[in-house]
């Protein structure tokens, strides 16, 4: 048996306490490291790819009529739940996969948001731009990605910034 003095027992126990503190960091750099290796579900890739495929003529589409003609809310508008008419594969982004969104989307994303935002602003609102039965959809991607907070990415700056004029107008 080892008998270790006050001061040995205070070195020991310090060092216990390192390695603890250690271990802990240890395991949450892991698990940092594997929220941010995470499996992006098919809906959020699918989104990426529909977005890719249709965005650019959406983009057109309000240029040329200045409001909405076809259907796209689900590409334009996502949000974790998947649209009951929309075309399959079906679309939605969960909230830690916002991020990958952001990064993914094709640029034309933002311009269509910009567009929309600059068409209801001259037009004063929603009414003859947007039908009705995509305010539901509206109010609930406002809701979404305004509870996001990254502030490191000017996409995503660009996207608050288009939520926050979209959310100036009544979807009533």
């Amino acid at each position: 048996m080892v008998y270790l003095s006050n001061k040995s027992k205070l070195i020991y126990k310090n060092k216990q306490i390192k390695q603890i503190k250690q271990n802990k960091q240890i395991k949450s750099i892991k698990q940092i490291k594997k929220k941010k290796s995470r499996k992006i579900s098919n809906k959020t890739k699918n989104l990426v790819k529909k977005m890719n495929l249709h965005m650019t003529n959406i983009l057109i589409e309000l240029q040329n009529n200045k409001k909405k003609i076809s259907h796209w809310s689900w590409w334009v508008f996502p949000t974790n739940k998947s649209g009951l008419s929309e075309p399959s594969p079906k679309t939605s982004v969960k909230y830690d996969e916002i991020d990958y969104l952001i990064n993914n989307a094709p640029k034309e994303w933002i311009k269509v948001l910009q567009l929309i935002c600059k068409i209801i602003k001259k037009n004063g609102g929603y009414h003859n731009v947007i039908p009705e039965i995509d305010y539901g959809r509206i109010r609930f991607f406002i809701k979404f990605l305004s509870n996001h907070h990254n502030i490191n990415s000017n996409k995503y700056k660009a996207i608050k910034k288009c939520i926050k004029c979209l959310s100036k107008y009544s979807l009533h």
